[in-house]
């Protein structure tokens, strides 16, 4: 229809065009049809352009986002094997005795994991801690004496020494750095015996401490024996 109207016309002979004439095209139903379509075909290429800008926009952000999450620290919610500490039993001299040799004691064993309660992160441990035999019968004769209660019954020695001491456990980092030391509650240990010990501290660990936790080295320290007070 344009091909042969007189826009055709006016493309092809371009020179000179009267003021009145060109009023009469700008206002020919040509040109509204040129002019209607303009929209046309400029809005779908807009919009498509839109979609692919808000498209491209949330795709970073969602990215962004989920890098983010991936690399966030979390607490460890397993298992974590332990590390025996350089000094993994101690034996406090000034509580012990000279005329008591302390024991050979092997390294502590188990696992512990991280615990969240409603007081703070806490250290779940089940451990052992083999113990060779420490008999009170080889010890001097003050300790191998009996005692007798005041209801008549008469207590004898034990048969093996036991200690009581702590746990301590070092939170390291995965280069081994000390990241914290948590202490456990006392817990009583004894000669001849593989001591299974399963509890949990009272002291918290801090979530930051816990989120980069990667291996936990244990010691225990005997702070005092059942016999060395007699």
């Amino acid at each position: 229809m344009i091909r042969h109207g007189p826009l055709a016309t006016l493309h092809l002979r371009l020179v000179y065009i009267p003021k009145t004439r060109a009023t009469r095209l700008l206002h020919s139903p040509e040109m509204g049809m040129i002019e209607a379509m303009q929209p046309a075909i400029i809005r779908p290429s807009m919009k498509r352009l839109l979609i692919i800008s808000v498209v491209a926009v949330l795709s970073f952000v969602l990215g962004a986002g989920l890098v983010l999450f991936l690399k966030k620290a979390t607490v460890p919610a397993g298992w974590i094997a332990i590390v025996p500490d350089r000094e993994a039993v101690l034996f406090d001299e000034a509580a012990m005795k000279d005329d008591i040799p302390p024991p050979s004691a092997g390294k502590p064993e188990g696992r512990v994991k991280f615990l969240q309660h409603d007081k703070g992160i806490q250290i779940g441990y089940v451990l052992k801690l083999p113990i060779k035999p420490n008999p009170v019968s080889a010890l001097p004769q003050k300790y191998r004496q009996e005692t007798k209660l005041a209801s008549g019954f008469v207590i004898g020695p034990p048969d093996q020494i036991s200690y009581t001491g702590d746990f301590t456990f070092v939170l390291q980092d995965n280069d081994g750095f000390t990241l914290a030391k948590i202490k456990g509650p006392p817990e009583r240990l004894t000669a001849a015996s593989d001591n299974p010990i399963q509890g949990e501290t009272e002291q918290t660990v801090p979530q930051s401490i816990a989120e980069h936790t990667k291996k936990i080295a244990v010691s225990f320290e005997a702070e005092k024996c059942d016999v060395c007070t007699w």
